[in-house]
């Protein structure tokens, strides 16, 4: 899982006419003088003190080395609002601008669109100073741009040093004819219609519906994985393809009765492959080391309980990703004397001879190893499909620029000369201010050219290195580099060199940075809040698709939609139909542990507490392992060459500019002379006028303007999204929702297609929360999260099936258990299900045909 930092790069604004106005009004920030401490402020940064302008507290931003640190706050933008005032208090200590003339103490102002993008570009700053200043009030009116629907304010040190102090920061709005306008809040799917407790699990072994007739048990019964054109298969010519899970931590180490429940259980979820995720991290009890101090030596008891889990799970037919390097800590008692910047080796685990000769040291013990209980050495498992050396790193940059340390940096420059490059070895960072893909650009000035090619030959050789290593030891599964989810070209090129391509991808990840990396409040971090369905330009298939290549599998290491979005129920229908669409070979969702769903809290991340997810699985997982929605035959091929890989930004925006096309054929890159369909033969299948995307298929209908996601196939119909607006008319069933956001789907229980099976579930979800859930006033951020008792909406709707009279319907709960059977209201050869006569989410259902 990822830990970013967002960097905010301001630039010259355009298009917005400024007006200077000394009117004031209400303001319309919480706590905007800090006596409430951070209540209402997303912080990135700084501190509250205790000495202030007004009151008796002010926010405190210090920085000894440049970067962009501070707090901000968003409002709603009124309806008929016409011009925001910003006005705000700042003092300065010795703040030393940086390299452009924007970065400097700054309070500035962003408007954003209903989705978080920024829209009018950036405005002139509300005020700025460097050096030393006094408490100085700074003032500015801001015409709001079309399209704007809130208002952020940020109070920062920009990408420079020294210390500033802030206070008594104001927003108001005003209407065309100068009136003052009061605050709005937003409303969500989580304030609507009734609710009811979620009926908690009683076994760790149980889930909605059973779909362990998707798995071929034994794992390995096929022999080992392989490439075979460009896609996965086993030795004996079985394709295939892997729908799973991640387990992380403690989670790979458990005790034997909780790892065989916990087999169960995925076995019925229709999960056929688990990540091993984490293992070495100091923080996980237990760890692969035993947790003694040191990473030399690996644990008899861990590795016992790990050979177990491997062994139940290898029985129920599901397969292992084997991680590597992900969090270790490498210690003096390791031999490591000089302290790595951050755990798990990123960056510095590519090039420095100690920590490499450490990762073979464990990658020798861990794969000479002979299970306890199947009696096989890993390195010779055909349960075991990959493994990926280094977990979400690159020797570039890493999500907060570049981490390293003087003592590593000297060393990786000492390389760079040894190799025949002259000069400096330039130190890269991300820039972010893009809003879609982060890309690289050069933070200290060096040897460009020869520096981007340096490095991707230092990861190249690591690659190989390891690569090498593990051959000779007898490996027969397939190997990839890292899944660093960053679209840099050159980073990407060599990972193309391996097995195959690994990437992750979170939809509405909770914004740590907003709340100083603390971890321990991640249920109160900022997120966006949006559908991916209404977002397919940022949406997670066409940020995937920028990873895929040419005649290579991809593997998406790790995907979530995160709570406390409120649309999250959308997820996996959206990624596993459109997964299914690309051809990609396999999705992992993040993360899972033994807990029995409505047991404990929903949390950002545990699919295991996740209602909506886990009875989404029902339909998701057939979509994708029995590829219920067909894979388009077609490809468009997004060309790069050697400039666009190691000239900076070193990043194709072909997919920016044609995001429609992961959404009707597949896309993968290549800069070899292969040939595609051109794009235009596409072009029939978006509808710009409506905003709808039709796949070269038929089989999924993507309305990106209302938020609707309609899946039409042989064995699965249904639809997801924004429901209430309309009725859905589809060959088997016709679906009426009060439910704002909701998903109905159904999907046939046998290899039959819809038309003829008489064995079917349907799947009816709605939004989850956690009692006494309260968000902010822009629904960015929770303000209480609650607790248990997990609640779900009621479903408040009919779903009608045309043509079938004879039919049983069972609702089923979360543990599989049958409840009564519902009654169905007959009009002429239909029948009408009401879905309010329930309160779960998943319902068996058995048909007598004529």
């Amino acid at each position: 899982m990822k830990r970013s930092v967002c960097i905010f790069i301001c630039h010259v604004f355009i298009g917005i006419s400024v007006v200077f106005s000394q009117e004031t009004s209400e303001n319309l920030l919480t706590n905007s003088s800090f006596e409430n401490q951070t209540k209402g402020w997303n912080m990135w940064g700084g501190e509250i003190i205790n000495e202030g302008r007004f009151g008796n507290y002010s926010l405190k931003v210090h920085l000894d080395s440049p970067r962009w640190s501070g707090a901000d706050q968003t409002i709603l933008i009124s309806e008929g609002a016409a011009t925001a005032d910003i006005s705000g208090w700042m003092k300065t200590e010795n703040v030393v601008r940086g390299k452009e003339s924007w970065e400097m103490a700054r309070i500035s102002v962003e408007f954003l669109d209903e989705n978080g993008a920024m829209t009018g570009g950036y405005p002139p700053v509300t005020g700025q100073a460097e050096g030393t200043t006094k408490w100085t009030r700074y003032q500015q009116s801001y015409n709001i741009p079309s399209g704007a629907k809130k208002v952020k304010v940020q109070a920062v040190l920009g990408n420079c040093t020294g210390t500033a102090y802030f206070d008594d920061i104001q927003i108001s709005l005003k209407g065309r004819s100068g009136e003052a306008l009061q605050k709005e809040n937003l409303s969500g799917p989580t304030d609507e219609g009734e609710w009811y407790e979620l009926m908690p699990a009683t076994s760790k072994a149980g889930h909605y519906a059973d779909w362990s007739s998707l798995l071929d048990a034994p794992a390995g019964k096929h022999g080992f994985i392989k490439v075979q054109n460009g896609k996965l298969a086993f030795s004996d010519g079985t394709a295939a393809r892997f729908w799973g899970v991640n387990l992380v931590a403690g989670s790979c180490f458990p005790e034997r009765e909780v790892a065989d429940s916990l087999a169960m259980r995925l076995s019925k979820m229709g999960c056929n492959l688990v990540r091993l995720h984490h293992m070495d991290a100091p923080w996980s009890v237990p760890n692969i080391f035993g947790n003694v101090g040191n990473s030399k030596q690996l644990s008899k008891e861990s590795l016992n309980k790990l050979d177990y889990l491997i062994y139940v799970l290898k029985k129920k037919g599901i397969y292992i990703f084997l991680d590597l390097l992900v969090h270790r800590d490498f210690t003096e008692e390791d031999g490591v004397v000089n302290k790595l910047p951050d755990l798990g080796g990123k960056q510095v685990a590519y090039f420095d001879p100690k920590v490499i000769e450490l990762q073979k040291e464990y990658i020798r013990q861990l794969l000479s190893h002979k299970n306890a209980y199947t009696k096989v050495l890993y390195s010779e498992e055909p349960a075991i499909i990959a493994s990926e050396f280094i977990n979400e790193s690159s020797v570039f940059v890493h999500f907060g620029g570049d981490i390293l340390t003087p003592h590593y940096r000297k060393e990786l420059q000492g390389q760079f000369l040894s190799k025949g490059n002259q000069g400096k070895l330039s130190v890269f960072e991300l820039d972010y201010s893009t809003n879609i893909s982060p890309v690289l650009k050069e933070k200290e000035k060096g040897n460009t050219v020869a520096s981007m090619r340096f490095l991707s030959s230092v990861e190249k050789d690591y690659y190989n290195e390891m690569y090498r290593l593990m051959r000779s030891m007898g490996v027969k599964y397939l190997l990839a580099g890292s899944n660093f989810p960053t679209p840099i070209l050159a980073y990407s090129k060599d990972n193309q060199g391996m097995d195959l391509i690994i990437t992750n991808d979170y939809w509405d990840h909770p914004q740590l940075w907003k709340i100083n990396n603390n971890w321990n409040r991640i249920l109160y971090a900022p997120v966006n809040n949006t559908s991916l369905l209404k977002n397919p330009d940022k949406g997670s298939i066409a940020a995937i698709t920028k990873y895929k290549w040419y005649n290579k599998p991809t593997i998406v290491t790790e995907f979530n939609a995160c709570y406390p979005n409120e649309f999250t129920l959308d997820a996996l229908p959206y990624i596993s139909a459109y997964g299914s669409l690309q051809g990609i070979d396999g999705i992992i969702q993040f993360d899972f542990d033994a807990t029995p769903v409505g047991k404990d809290r929903i949390t950002p991340f545990t699919l295991s507490k996740m209602p909506d997810h886990l009875s989404q699985w029902v339909v998701a997982a057939p979509i994708f392992l029995r590829n219920d929605v067909k894979t388009a035959q077609g490809i468009v091929i997004d060309a790069v060459n050697e400039k666009m890989i190691y000239e900076l930004p070193s990043y194709s925006d072909f997919i920016d500019k044609n995001y429609h096309l992961p959404y009707i054929t597949r896309v993968a890159k290549s800069d070899s002379a292969v040939k595609g369909n051109d794009p235009s033969e596409y072009t029939g299948f978006y509808d710009k006028t409506n905003k709808i995307f039709t796949s070269e298929t038929k089989e999924l209908v993507l309305n990106y303007q209302k938020g609707i996601l309609k899946i039409n196939s042989s064995r699965v119909q249904g639809v997801v999204g924004k429901l209430s607006e309309e009725a859905f008319d589809l060959p088997m069933i016709k679906v009426k929702m009060k439910n704002k956001w909701a998903s109905v789907m159904l999907v046939s229980k046998d290899t039959l297609p819809l038309s003829v099976s008489e064995n079917f579930y349907l799947i009816v979800t709605t939004p989850c929360k956690m009692k006494g859930q309260k968000f902010n006033e822009t629904r960015t951020a929770l303000e209480d999260a609650g607790n248990v008792p997990v609640l779900a909406q009621v479903a408040d709707g009919e779903v009608i099936f045309k043509g079938l009279k004879n039919l049983k319907i069972t609702p089923l709960g979360p543990d599989g258990e049958k409840m009564k059977q519902l009654p169905l209201t007959l009009s002429g050869e239909d029948s009408s299900l009401d879905l309010k006569k329930a309160k779960t989410f998943v319902f068996e259902i058995k048909v007598k045909r004529n």
